[in-house]
């Protein structure tokens, strides 16, 4: 598994955690990949956190009733985040023109 998958299965998995719910879009708007790699990084998540429920209805995967974190702290994370520089523009050169990456976090709110 690459690195790069590795990521966006820690995010699917923070944004569960977060927000209860999770679908295709959330993923390639966030991190500008294909429908059949979100697809393929949802399934894999999938295989590892079976308590993963998807709403038919309402066209998202959600948390399960004994939903847990199975792929380490998302408050470990959620602390690396915060420790990226104050000031989005000093790292972040063209903020307002590009896409959301993995590491831009304040792009993709």
């Amino acid at each position: 598994m690459t690195w790069f998958t590795e990521r966006r299965l820690d995010w699917i998995e923070d944004r569960l955690f977060d927000y209860g719910r999770l679908n295709r879009d959330n993923l390639i708007q966030y991190f500008g990949i294909s429908m059949p790699q979100a697809s393929m990084d949802i399934q894999a998540y999938l295989a590892l956190n079976a308590d993963v429920i998807y709403d038919k209805r309402a066209k998202h995967y959600c948390q399960g009733p004994d939903f847990k974190p199975v792929r380490g702290s998302t408050a470990l994370r959620r602390r690396t985040w915060d420790a990226w520089p104050v000031n989005h523009q000093s790292w972040c050169p063209d903020a307002d023109d590009h896409r959301p990456g993995i590491f831009c976090a304040e792009c993709a709110r």
